[in-house]
């Protein structure tokens, strides 16, 4: 009964750590990930507070989106997908260009199937 327990307890602080890391406030999404991009592709100062801007700006519109109940799924969709637009134009403009070509290549190479080479289609053969 008392290893029921301690698992239970285990478990229990193993989704509240899961749970914390995963409510980052848009402005701590935003330095985390200027920091990360920084760092990967040498960003200036100045450029690294225009990421950070542009981030800050994505996150906090994606947070309205999420919250407004009235919006419905497709909506939603289409309005982040307009914030994730608005911000890569922003990086585009913020970033050189190979700074974001290399960015560009990493976040496709990080979708799914997007290091894959498309597959060739069967060739049809007589039998």
């Amino acid at each position: 009964m008392k290893k029921i327990i301690a698992i239970i307890a285990a478990l229990a602080v193993c989704a509240a750590v899961s749970a914390q890391k995963q409510e980052k406030t848009p402005a701590e999404r935003a330095a985390a990930d200027t920091k990360k991009l920084q760092t990967e592709y040498s960003l200036t100062d100045d450029q690294a507070k225009q990421v950070e801007t542009a981030y800050l700006t994505r996150y906090n519109k994606i947070a309205e989106i999420s919250e407004n109940a009235d919006l419905s799924k497709e909506e939603a969709t289409k309005q982040r997908g307009a914030a994730v637009g608005k911000f890569n134009k922003s990086l585009k403009e913020i970033l050189t260009t190979e700074q974001f070509q290399a960015y560009t290549d990493a976040v496709k190479a990080k979708q799914p199937g997007g290091d894959k080479k498309p597959a060739e289609a069967p060739k049809k053969g007589k039998k």
